[in-house]
């Protein structure tokens, strides 16, 4: 299975942005708000089928019946159990997860996009050091990753403090899920802007501080795409694929 992008229409002659970056930038937003609906869809409808009569045996009878061992489905139900104060907070914490990762998909193809086209302009045009921090940028945290953008497309981004200072916290707390298990390290108590932390509790986070992350990272890609796409608006056609 492949996700095609986006068709985009040129309606004038002249061309004033190249197509790659808005198509990269539209599937982007869009993906992270089916990301969204579908996690919370998906917990609402497994709500209500528990909350059916006879709800949770008739779970049990399709797991087993789908090949789970009992003995298996009985250790599931009673660390589930044990563990509930953690996958409370599943929903939310899965959302976060598929949020950067859309980010992760859209700034590693728009530094791909920048570092071809600085390329079509000429052999003198980018650095070697400049080409080696645009093939990693998918490396770097948000902040260095549009500073790279910025260094190699020779341009600007009007990001303000308030975004970047939740992107960044976002990202700390999403490296916590990945890496630690949602536990407070010293690592991140040294490098958030919020207080009271303490290590080994576990970072949770509420629907407001969630939809604060997502409205940060729609004004990124919003503010990323555009200068890119003017500032390339002569090179040459490019896909994923190229």
């Amino acid at each position: 299975m492949r996700i095609p992008l986006p068709v985009l229409t040129q309606e004038t002659g002249e061309r004033h942005a190249h197509p790659f970056p808005a198509q990269i930038g539209f599937q982007t937003l869009e993906l992270m708000q089916a990301s969204i609906f579908h996690v919370m869809l998906m917990d609402e409808a497994a709500g209500q089928r528990v909350r059916q009569a006879d709800g949770v045996q008739g779970v049990d009878q399709a797991l087993i019946e789908a090949g789970l061992k009992k003995s298996l489905l009985d250790d599931g139900w009673k660390y589930l159990g044990k563990y509930k104060g953690l996958f409370e907070r599943f929903v939310f914490q899965n959302v976060l997860i598929t949020l950067r990762s859309q980010w992760d998909w859209y700034i590693r193809n728009l530094g791909a996009f920048v570092l071809a086209s600085t390329r079509s302009e000429g052999p003198d045009t980018i650095s070697s050091s400049q080409q080696k921090r645009l093939e990693g940028i998918g490396f770097k945290d948000i902040l260095n990753q549009l500073a790279i953008i910025e260094d190699c497309a020779v341009i600007n981004f009007e990001i303000s403090e308030s975004i970047k200072l939740a992107v960044r916290e976002m990202s700390l707390v999403r490296n916590l899920g990945l890496h630690n298990r949602w536990e407070v390290d010293d690592y991140y108590i040294e490098k958030t802007a919020t207080k009271n932390w303490r290590r080994r509790e576990i970072r949770q986070f509420d629907m407001p501080e969630l939809e604060e992350w997502h409205r940060a990272l729609v004004r990124l890609v919003n503010s990323t795409w555009s200068p890119v796409a003017v500032r390339f608006k002569d090179a040459p056609p490019y896909t994923i694929e190229s």
